[in-house]
């Protein structure tokens, strides 16, 4: 068995120990430790043990990216805080020798989105969203409007790292506010049908939670 499909026994480790744990940089160890553990811990601790589906997109990236085996740190983190959930990923990359499991990788574009309807439509509905892909606004966009829709009720939609917009990216793209501003206009909400009161901003303004309600 490969070692990314074993499983700790549940409960034993808190969200930003497993963070720790698997090199994750959404701790406060490893890489840019960005300490969104901090955020996501008090908010998905209750619902740690229902059968949930959680997507993350952007599964790797740290100075040892070109060397690494192609592991996600993250998704093996939400796979042993989660013991009974799927956990889904999405990356340009190929990380699909981890699908196993509870595990299911797809190799996609996030700028396409046909790549990103594919993957839902392979997957369905999700209660859990994490945008870590890209950082480029164009594409936190097209994701928030293309898988907002799949998102239950009561889900948490999370974009990461709004504070680190890849200039060089950016400039290949369609020009677009950025997201956090986006998220902050009442008219753009209502267009996706997102209370103006269900977005909050954490970590000084670089991680955006959204809350489904219906």
């Amino acid at each position: 068995m490969q070692p990314w499909l074993s499983c700790l026994p549940p409960g034993r480790l808190s969200l930003a120990d497993l963070a720790t744990l698997h090199r994750s940089d959404k701790g406060h160890r490893w890489f840019s430790r960005h300490g969104y553990t901090d955020v996501y811990d008090p908010l998905l601790h209750g619902r740690k043990h229902e059968p949930l589906t959680l997507l993350e997109i952007g599964l790797r990236h740290d100075p040892f990216y070109e060397s690494a085996s192609r592991v996600s740190p993250s998704l093996c983190m939400w796979r042993d805080y989660f013991p009974n959930a799927r956990i889904v990923g999405f990356d340009i990359n190929d990380f699909t020798a981890m699908t196993g499991g509870r595990i299911t990788v797809f190799q996609g574009d996030q700028g396409s989105r046909a790549d990103l309807s594919s993957m839902r439509a392979a997957v369905g509905a999700f209660d859990i969203i994490i945008d870590d892909g890209s950082h480029a606004a164009w594409h936190q966009r097209l994701t928030l409007e293309e898988l907002w829709p799949a998102l239950r009720r009561g889900g948490i939609y999370a974009v990461e790292d709004l504070h680190a917009p890849p200039v060089a990216l950016e400039a290949t793209l369609p020009a677009t506010p950025p997201l956090a501003d986006l998220l902050r206009d009442p008219a753009y909400l209502r267009s996706l049908g997102i209370e103006a009161d269900a977005v909050r901003f954490e970590k000084d303004g670089r991680l955006a939670v959204i809350r489904r309600r219906s």
